[in-house]
């Protein structure tokens, strides 16, 4: 089980996703960065994965590049990059924004990198709607359920994300896997707080 906490000001946003299990944290996921025209474009992006450490991108937009901690891997940035955590809010606000993007069969694209020197576009397929019960046991209606996929995306990570069109999209639920033997894990929306 892991959770996901977001906070926000007027400039600044972060996020933190927690995975524990039997009350072991694994893995750790934070994405800090701020807004734009575009979204919320990240400035850094951590995994911790035990026992391998700490692995992190960093997105240099004035030095015009994405490097990452411990790898000559770089990746230029396009317009409204994200990371694997930022590019989940970044999907919500893109389907909030565009009316067109939020029925069964529509599909928002987006330039996605991760920790490990991994990055390419993904391409978000809105595959139903849903009645989603979270954490909390409240249940979220008339949920979308994303699914990522690219060529990369099926060797490396799969993802899917439940949007709540009350919340401003933002998602409730979501799944990600690393790769074809990884169990991967499920994060349920815990809170969205927003600094005075």
């Amino acid at each position: 089980m892991a959770c996901c906490r977001g906070v926000a000001d007027d400039e600044h946003h972060g996020l933190k996703l927690v995975g524990r299990v039997a009350g072991l944290t694994v893995p750790t996921q934070i994405s800090s960065g701020s807004f734009d025209a575009a979204g919320v474009p990240p400035l850094r992006f951590t995994e911790q994965r035990l026992p391998r450490g700490t692995k992190a991108a960093n997105f240099q937009r004035d030095a015009g590049k994405i490097s990452f901690s411990g790898l000559s891997t770089e990746f230029a940035p396009r317009e409204g990059a994200q990371d694997r955590l930022s590019g989940m809010v970044q999907l919500g606000a893109v389907v909030a924004a565009e009316p067109l993007l939020r029925g069964v069969g529509t599909k928002a694209v987006m330039f996605v990198a991760g920790a490990n020197g991994d990055a390419g576009v993904w391409a978000f397929d809105c595959v139903a709607v849903e009645t989603v019960a979270t954490r909390d046991r409240r249940r979220h209606g008339e949920c979308a359920q994303v699914r990522a996929r690219s060529a990369r995306a099926l060797r490396r990570a799969r993802v899917q994300v439940w949007l709540e069109p009350a919340q401003h999209y933002l998602p409730v639920r979501a799944t990600q896997k690393s790769g074809l033997d990884d169990e991967g894990f499920e994060l349920r929306q815990q809170s969205v707080e927003a600094n005075p």
